[in-house]
């Protein structure tokens, strides 16, 4: 009778995980869609955003 009991808690506490998951995978995106548009709204301003290339970095030199 105990193994029932204990049976029913793992999997009620499984089911409660996979919600929890499902509710932060969900925020992640509604996040990621919220930097992605939010990105298109700061080019429209007149502001330029662009992430720096290979061929706009710095030269290397050595400090010895």
């Amino acid at each position: 009778m105990f193994l029932h009991y204990l049976a029913r808690v793992l999997e009620v506490l499984f089911f409660v995980g996979l919600v929890g998951s499902l509710v932060v995978a969900v925020l992640a995106f509604v996040g990621d869609l919220h930097v992605f548009f939010e990105d298109d709204k700061v080019e429209d301003s007149g502001r330029s955003v662009s992430a720096p290339g290979i061929m706009d970095a710095e030269p290397h030199t050595s400090r010895s």
